[in-house]
């Protein structure tokens, strides 16, 4: 049967006189700092990105809204045509068939 583990475990500094630790103490300081400051950078990296990706969201949200609602006009303009076709009389479009922003990009 094995060993049990030791609760306590010594460390490093446990070997080391007062004067010792005086010189380390500040090290010790200044690398909690570092390391907060760090900590800092990456939750502000983080939280940008989550809101990059909160904005890109809503903007393909409105995009899809955009594109349903052209599907729609589209829907309705093809009926509307057909029944103008059967009854023989043609109109204008309702719904521009390409627009102008659209053209430019041809």
């Amino acid at each position: 049967m094995a060993a049990p583990a030791p609760l306590l475990r010594r460390a490093e500094y446990d070997a080391m006189d007062m004067d010792m630790l005086c010189e380390v103490v500040p090290a010790l300081k200044q690398k909690l700092v570092k390391q907060a400051r760090d900590r800092n950078y990456a939750q502000i990296e983080m939280d940008m990105l989550q809101q990059f990706e909160h904005v890109t969201k809503l903007e393909i949200d409105k995009v899809e809204m955009h594109v349903h609602k052209a599907s729609l006009d589209l829907e309705a303009a093809q009926k509307t045509h057909r029944i103008e076709m059967e009854v023989g009389t043609v109109s204008e479009p309702t719904v521009p068939l390409m627009t102008e922003a659209a053209k430019v990009h041809l």
